[in-house]
């Protein structure tokens, strides 16, 4: 026996097919967008939360938060697109869409340009961080302490903690971001699904007055 819901979906529908038709690409859009958004891992997001036009989004969320591009990279076509996030003492790289790749995250250990860095993941244990010498990558495990020690000067344990800490303090930043996208998603659709509403009453309401007049 079919539903009253699915009957005055089909009376909808017969009775207002464009409008019907309007709605459902709006809603699966919608849908898909805010899908996309809550399923997205942490570096995929920070990649599309680095795009110009989140310039300004960022500091309202977070004020420690810098994004910005180099004047001279927009004279090379092959990094147009390119952009930089500063956060406290980690520093990311977006690089262009067209080259799917990650974002390249590192932590400074200091606030010198050239200082050591511990490379990172946003999705990756701590223990797959890693400092870069001539020789070779040396992750932050046990088995690497000399070697980490004559490097940096720190212990693992304590770049552990370091860069752990950074690290949440960015993906709570990141967070935010991620809530504000999904409510902004959500308030878009519903205007959209307004406005295609009313347009359709509007249209109803001038047809109506037509065949009045006649």
């Amino acid at each position: 026996m079919e539903s009253k819901m699915l009957k005055r979906i089909r009376n909808y529908y017969k009775n207002k097919p464009t409008q019907a038709v309007l709605m459902l690409i709006v809603l699966i859009w919608s849908v898909y967008e805010i899908g996309a958004t809550s399923l997205a891992s942490n570096s995929a997001l920070t990649k599309e939360f680095m795009h110009s036009r989140y310039v300004m989004v960022w500091p309202m969320v977070d004020k420690k938060v810098k994004l910005y591009h180099y004047a001279e990279e927009w004279t090379n076509d092959v990094l147009v697109g390119m952009m930089h996030l500063d956060y406290g003492n980690i520093r990311i790289t977006s690089f262009p869409k067209k080259w799917e790749s990650e974002a390249e995250v590192y932590y400074t250990l200091s606030q010198d340009e050239y200082a050591d860095r511990v490379y990172f993941f946003l999705d990756e244990p701590i223990s797959k961080a890693y400092i870069s010498s001539l020789e070779q990558n040396y992750y932050l495990i046990s088995k690497n302490a000399v070697a980490i020690k004559e490097e940096t000067g720190k212990t693992v344990e304590q770049l552990v903690q370091e860069v752990g800490n950074a690290r949440k303090n960015f993906l709570s930043a990141l967070g935010k971001m991620k809530i504000l996208r999904l409510v902004y998603l959500i308030l878009r659709m519903i205007v959209l699904l307004q406005c295609i509403r009313w347009s359709g009453q509007r249209r109803k309401r001038k047809e109506n007055e037509i065949l009045q007049n006649r």
